[in-house]
């Protein structure tokens, strides 16, 4: 750090509030790397709303590993700052994804909800992680459901891919079936061909029934061999 940023930070830190303020926007503009400058706006949030608001602004143009780490705290440790921070991190996009992921096992209620907007803005594997979990949360699978549709055309047949092994993956700890159902209706809509021998497999008769609907709901339109519509239509016969 040299003594110009040293300075700045100075005032950041010991400056009477206009001037902390003034500091932590030259420190945006300015894009610093140190790690001192970092946990210094990264303690902006703790001291005031008003300066935590530049402090945050300053993070998101530095963009770095730790500065992004920062930004995701707030969203789950600062309510007051937490909408200003998931903004941010929006407008960051991908690179914010890893650091969105880690945090969101700490978050709890809105936070969540808060993250899962951020990452269905811009789709990868590390957000599809933090979506197969949410889908299999009863509380957030409907909000996780909607948030995946509404960002259907970002699905390649590789995000598509991955969602479904991710979901498969977690299916195995015995979900909820209303969050099971879920998990089929998006499915559905984003990998339906890709996704056939889940469905199948959830339309047996010793899945819930909430589940068989919605397994036979999702195979409208999906082809299946004479031995697969036999086996569906053995089922279906079956009284119970």
């Amino acid at each position: 750090m040299n003594d110009t940023i040293k300075a700045i930070v100075e005032l950041l830190q010991e400056g009477k509030p206009e001037l902390q303020v003034a500091a932590a926007q030259v420190l945006g503009e300015l894009k610093p790397k140190d790690a001192a400058v970092v946990e210094a706006l990264g303690d902006g949030p703790d001291r005031s709303p008003v300066l935590g608001r530049f402090c945050l602004d300053a993070l998101a143009k530095i963009a770095n590993a730790a500065a992004l780490g920062k930004l995701a705290e707030s969203v789950v440790e600062h309510e007051v700052l937490s909408d200003h921070a998931a903004q941010l991190l929006g407008e960051v996009g991908a690179p914010a994804h890893g650091v969105l992921a880690k945090a969101y096992p700490q978050a709890i209620g809105e936070q969540r909800v808060r993250i899962l907007s951020v990452l269905a803005r811009e789709l990868g594997p590390s957000s599809l992680t933090v979506f197969a979990a949410a889908l299999l949360t009863p509380d957030l699978s409907e909000t996780a459901a909607s948030l995946l549709e509404g960002a259907g055309e970002q699905f390649t047949p590789a995000l598509a891919k991955a969602l479904r092994e991710e979901v498969s993956g977690r299916a195995g700890e015995d979900p909820a079936p209303q969050a099971m159902a879920k998990v089929l209706e998006v499915l559905a809509s984003v990998d339906p061909s890709g996704s056939r021998a889940l469905f199948l497999k959830c339309a047996e008769p010793d899945s819930p029934q909430l589940v068989r609907a919605a397994a036979f709901r999702a195979l409208r339109g999906v082809k299946l061999t004479a031995n697969q519509v036999k086996a569906m239509m053995a089922s279906l016969e079956d009284k119970d």
